[in-house]
């Protein structure tokens, strides 16, 4: 089955027990998938997408940029450290987090501080609950 949408530049990061999954939805769907996880992007999807050397490689290389990480400090990590998303975003980029993060910090306005400054979209919203391995 193929996307009804236009086909995406996606860059997905966290390639975990729900990341891996999802993103093979999302090639499998026919977006183009940029992809970065630590400590390396499963066999499964590298074959699949283009495997980045990190954060900042996705966010040049995708229009949508997808986070699922297991916890805030991780998220301020991709978005925030050297080489990370922030380094790597332009205006009209949009940035979706879908970590297990706490909901304090995903509606604090703390983690949108940065994208303000650049025009960029972070539909910050965390998910309830995570997957059990």
């Amino acid at each position: 089955q193929t996307c009804a949408l236009p086909i995406s530049k996606v860059g997905f990061i966290g390639l975990g027990i729900m990341g891996t999954p999802m993103a093979g939805h999302l090639i499998d769907a026919g977006h183009e998938l940029s992809l970065f996880s630590l400590p390396s992007v499963p066999a499964s999807l590298a074959s699949r997408g283009k495997v980045c050397k990190n954060g900042r490689e996705v966010a040049q290389s995708a229009d949508i940029i997808i986070i699922m990480v297991p916890d805030t400090p991780d998220v301020e990590k991709v978005l925030f450290s050297k080489d990370g998303v922030g380094d790597g975003l332009a205006k009209g980029k949009i940035v979706v987090d879908m970590s297990s993060i706490s909901p304090v910090a995903a509606h604090s306005g703390d983690l949108d501080q940065p994208f303000r400054r650049k025009a960029i979209r972070h539909p910050g919203r965390s998910r309830a609950g995570g997957a059990e391995e």
